[in-house]
């Protein structure tokens, strides 16, 4: 009896299940930009192109680990409480804008309470509260943010309550440290 073949990890290629861990820990975890690490496989004899091992890391991020953050994503919305945040990044070199364009990376995650802890990211070249409301599609509860106006523009199905931090910043000046309610008391 012959043993099942496993599936292709990226079909004509000969990236190995290995090799693309290896790279994406490299590139992720290690903060090695991908032409440092073609430079270390040339001095050990190995021809790997940037182009190729960033190829390799964006298929099979699609072909593989987009169904399990899609299906991440549904468990997220079942929850009744969660919170929501966005901050901006810079992208160098993404077509049609320039490289001193603000972007933003939102965050959503499940509450505490939550059985499982969810934490995911989505990339967004705007603020613009229709990406919230996209993703958030299918959710119905509360949802934990901070002032950002574009929250309360979401169905209201959701129901947007804010953070205490935030709420904190509008009773307490703590722009200088010696001006602070904690350094007036000492």
């Amino acid at each position: 009896m012959k043993a099942a073949k496993e599936p292709a990890l990226l079909p004509g290629s000969f990236a190995s299940a290995e090799a693309v861990a290896y790279l994406a820990a490299q590139k992720f975890v290690m903060y090695s930009p991908l032409y440092r690490l073609q430079q270390e496989f040339e001095r050990q004899g190995l021809k790997l192109s940037r182009q190729t091992m960033a190829n390799w890391l964006l298929n099979t991020s699609e072909k593989w680990l987009r169904p399990i953050y899609d299906m991440l994503r549904e468990q997220l919305c079942k929850e009744p409480v969660l919170h929501a945040d966005e901050t901006t990044l810079q992208v160098l070199k993404e077509p049609g804008r320039s490289s001193t364009s603000k972007s933003y990376m939102w965050l959503y995650r499940t509450s505490g309470c939550a059985k499982q802890a969810v934490v995911l990211y989505e990339y967004q070249p705007t603020r613009k509260a229709e990406h919230a409301e996209h993703f958030l599609q299918g959710f119905l509860g509360w949802l934990h943010a901070d002032g950002y106006q574009g929250y309360h523009k979401l169905p209201e199905n959701i129901r947007v309550v804010g953070c205490w931090a935030h709420a904190r910043r509008k009773f307490v000046r703590t722009d200088n440290f010696f001006e602070s309610s904690e350094m007036r008391r000492v």
